[in-house]
């Protein structure tokens, strides 16, 4: 009985000290970003559409398009300027509720707060399951590196980008699975649903992951909330889904998006190349198979990540910060030869 009421009491102690370190991550994101920048983040349209779409509008429209481009320039932006369109699922209206029910410049202090919150934590949570005993000097110079040096990171705390949160739904989902909580990595992996077209291969890596260690209930779970989310969206607003092709695709135009096999310069090297991504992504799923779940989901996070960036097109770097999950892992293979 103490030693699980010691054990309950850590875990209290542990949650108060992170909620606490958010709020002061929060307070000093409101007065070095949310005062100056206003409402010059990446964060906006997302709170604005989203708040349409809980008033029963389309998020979609030109009319809210409009309301987005006055809040954050004060004008209407010119057709070859990024229009900053309400350009994600309707679902995410729902998967981060919370923030569009506050006033702007509270949503996006807690936003970044949270977002270099988890940045920080990310690394210390793959090392606890990967069971890497860091020293504290190698711990400081992985998050400079990783969060500043390696800029991508930063940039997208400064900005109110979603990337970090998916990345954190991912590494959550892998903690859950290793620690017997398939319900809350159902959650996890519903969370990181943010921003799907992104994190596509390491979402359905895990979700096979979790069918072959038994947890069948996570897929079913998975599949039951997206589907219940997707169901209260059709209900609240009606049908949304060619709306949001529809933005995609105008997005693609003023985005000037980046296929990375087409660098090449040449459609036959492209093709070979992807066809050779996708055989090594294969070998490597079977190679890592008889490894433990824990070291296992970690291999396969970071090659799935990676095969999701060099396949998808990219519009923007930020993507890039899902490769740390890669760079984490390599460092940890290495631990025994450069970090102690």
């Amino acid at each position: 009985m103490r030693g699980i009421s010691s054990q309950t009491s850590n875990i209290w102690g542990l949650t108060g000290f992170l909620l606490g370190l958010w709020m002061l991550l929060s307070i000093a994101s409101y007065v070095l970003l949310a005062i100056p920048r206003e409402q010059r983040f990446d964060f906006y349209p997302r709170w604005v559409g989203a708040r349409a779409m809980l008033r029963g509008e389309n998020s979609y429209s030109d009319q809210v398009t409009s309301q987005i481009q006055e809040g954050m320039f004060g004008r209407q932006l010119g057709p070859e300027e990024d229009q900053q369109r309400f350009a994600y699922s309707a679902l995410i209206t729902w998967l981060l509720l919370p923030f569009w029910l506050l006033p702007f410049p509270i949503a996006i202090s807690l936003w970044c707060g949270l977002q270099l919150l988890l940045l920080l934590l990310i690394p210390l949570l793959m090392a606890l399951l990967l069971n890497w005993r860091i020293s504290p000097a190698s711990l400081i110079i992985i998050l400079v590196f990783s969060i500043f040096v390696y800029r991508y990171p930063i940039n997208a705390y400064l900005l109110g980008q979603f990337i970090p949160f998916c990345m954190a739904s991912l590494v959550a989902a892998w903690y859950c699975l290793v620690h017997d909580r398939p319900f809350l990595a159902s959650i996890a992996l519903i969370m990181a649903m943010v921003r799907p077209e992104i994190i596509v291969f390491p979402l359905v890596a895990l979700l096979i992951i979790a069918w072959e260690m038994g947890y069948r209930r996570v897929v079913a779970i998975w599949i039951a909330g997206i589907g219940s989310l997707w169901l209260l969206t059709h209900l609240w607003v009606g049908p949304w889904e060619w709306d949001f092709i529809k933005g995609l695709g105008a997005y693609q135009v003023y985005s000037a998006p980046i296929w990375p096999p087409s660098l090449f310069g040449n459609n036959l090297l492209a093709l070979l190349f992807v066809i050779a991504i996708l055989v090594w992504g294969i070998w490597l799923w079977k190679e890592v198979k008889p490894l433990v779940d824990s070291e296992r989901i970690g291999w396969v996070l970071s090659f799935t990540a990676l095969i999701g960036l060099v396949l998808f097109p990219q519009t923007g770097n930020y993507t890039l910060i899902l490769g740390l999950i890669a760079v984490w892992v390599i460092l940890w293979v290495f631990k025994g030869h450069y970090l102690y």
